[in-house]
């Protein structure tokens, strides 16, 4: 019998632990894309990303993206080569007040979106950036968007020229109708 109980009481215990020591998982990044207007080697192209941030952000948490590589002018762009929906960018630090709000800065290949002091909902971001030039060698290339606790990898090809051929058949399709019979002048 006393073993019943103690066995009983071991279980219950056992059941009840369980629950607590369940690891905690956070909500990730999702739906990381980067679309190039132009794959070419060495081509100036829009970068157009795009993610899900599954966790909101606090005020001087950071949301980095880094270009692989080869991919230059990432240290020179200006806030007018950026734009961005699910996130409002600002220019000067000392208007980034609202909710929402991401101060940008550029380094190497990396920018850098500082959350301003109100936080950073989570959700949707998408974010373009103009005038980055593509490496001059061919080959997959990654561009990894961080926030602190979660990360998401978006992957481009940098391909040579590419020409398309295409031959298009003619055909013509009318129709003859009878008429009044008529002088032409």
């Amino acid at each position: 019998m006393k073993m019943n109980k103690t066995l009983a009481i071991v279980m219950m215990l056992s059941l009840l632990s369980w629950g607590l020591v369940l690891p905690a998982s956070a909500a990730q990044m999702t739906s990381v894309s980067d679309t190039l207007s132009d794959s070419d080697l060495s081509a100036s192209a829009i970068h157009s990303l795009a993610w899900t941030d599954g966790t909101a952000l606090v005020a001087l948490d950071t949301i980095t993206v880094t270009w692989d590589a080869g991919f230059t002018g990432v240290a020179g762009l200006t806030f007018a080569d950026l734009s961005a929906t699910g996130m409002t960018l600002v220019d000067v630090v000392g208007s980034c007040t609202a909710a929402d709000q991401v101060y940008p800065s550029a380094a190497s290949e990396t920018l850098t979106l500082t959350v301003c002091t109100a936080g950073l909902a989570a959700g949707a971001k998408t974010l373009t950036v103009d005038a980055l030039t593509n490496p001059s060698s061919p080959g997959s290339k990654s561009i990894t968007i961080a926030n602190g606790t979660d990360t998401g990898v978006a992957m481009v090809a940098i391909i040579d020229d590419v020409s398309v051929t295409a031959a298009v058949g003619s055909t013509f399709t009318f129709a003859i109708a009878s008429g009044d019979a008529g002088t032409m002048g």
